[in-house]
């Protein structure tokens, strides 16, 4: 699945809708006119499928300790003192 995107007509970028679905989907959806408040510009944007896009998440690879399971909850029991200098 990816976001379902439009460019604002103020700034020309590309702003999410917060919609995702897939690209088959929003292919077959019907010309209605829908609206959105733009984050980039504050502007409402009225907008149609076609002239919508799917911008498909990207993968981007992990730091070593980023993830579930390496937040605060977990850690800092064995008193290591890293911080010490």
């Amino acid at each position: 699945m990816g976001a379902v995107m439009i460019r604002c007509p103020r700034t020309g970028r590309a702003v999410s809708t917060e919609i995702e679905t897939e690209p088959s989907v929003l292919s077959r959806l019907p010309e209605v006119a829908s609206r959105m408040h733009c984050p980039l510009c504050g502007e409402e944007h009225v907008w149609t499928a076609s002239e919508a896009w799917i911008e498909e998440p990207t993968l981007v690879p992990r730091k070593p300790g980023d993830g579930p399971g390496h937040g605060s909850s977990g850690g800092g029991s064995d008193g290591g003192g890293s911080n010490n200098k």
